[in-house]
């Protein structure tokens, strides 16, 4: 794999120009290759290598090259939409758009699960909070929530902890005795809105994230207990094979005089 990084900087009041390559791994396609023959050409001035180990740092100032243009890549035919994602679109035209920034803190216990939830209405700027036993883990990579109403823009913060290793004094953590019934997916909206308006849209958008959830439920855990494994394995990879920096020619020349 390669880089290239081409920019202007300026030093001591002169306008010059840097250009670097690096170079990631051995099998680099020939396409893919830079062309740097018109800067290999050019005689060196100067030319200084730094040995860090592992990778070195070659910098060479050159005069100023003649480069060509970079071809414009053509524009890419756009997929037609299907039947189905037309009656979406023209469906959710209709509904109100907003964003909905939400904190979720899965704490995770030996009989049961419980999410404490915390968001800003954007409309009324009133915090709220709610608990849940339905595990938002499994609710990170949903991208947005279509209610009756409107279509939420979902941007979900999950972390998790034992119910264990929390504090009794911990602000964010849950009401003591909070209990849900075993096998049914529920909720607990301790804010209550300022007006009756807000509080119907609230309930809504908690109805249909928890319909969802359930609905749903053994393709997100199987899709998240997917996502864990992949990531210890990319972790352990790198764990035993850390990444080697790459090495990096860059070329720089002066542009113009003084200003």
């Amino acid at each position: 794999m390669m880089a290239n990084t081409l920019k202007t900087a300026t030093y001591a009041g002169f306008i010059a120009t840097v250009l670097t390559h690096a170079v990631f791994g051995k099998d680099v396609p020939a396409s893919l290759a830079p062309d740097l023959s018109p800067l290999e050409a050019v005689p060196a001035l100067a030319r200084k290598v730094v040995d860090h180990g592992t990778h070195t740092a070659t910098y060479t100032r050159i005069r100023p090259p003649v480069l060509s243009k970079r071809p414009v890549p053509p524009p890419q035919p756009e997929r037609e939409p299907t039947s189905e994602e037309r009656e979406a679109m023209e469906r959710r035209k209709a509904k109100g758009y907003a964003s909905l920034s939400i904190t979720a803190t899965v704490y995770v216990g030996p009989k049961q699960i419980v999410t404490a939830l915390r968001w800003w209405d954007q409309k009324t700027g009133q915090q709220y909070r709610a608990y849940s036993n339905a595990d938002f883990r499994y609710l990170s990579q949903i991208h947005d929530i279509e209610t009756e109403t409107h279509v939420y823009l979902w941007f979900p913060f999950v972390d998790s902890c034992e119910m264990a290793d929390l504090p009794t004094d911990e602000p964010n953590s849950i009401p003591k005795g909070i209990t849900f019934e075993p096998g049914v997916v529920e909720y607990l909206l301790e804010t209550r809105a300022k007006d009756d308006a807000s509080q119907a849209r609230i309930l809504d958008l908690l109805d249909h994230v928890h319909a969802l959830y359930q609905l749903r439920l053994p393709e997100l855990k199987a899709d998240y207990i997917k996502r864990m494994k992949e990531t210890a394995a990319r972790d352990e990879a790198l764990r035993k094979n850390p990444p080697v920096p790459p090495s990096t020619q860059t070329y720089w020349w002066f542009n113009s005089r003084k200003r």
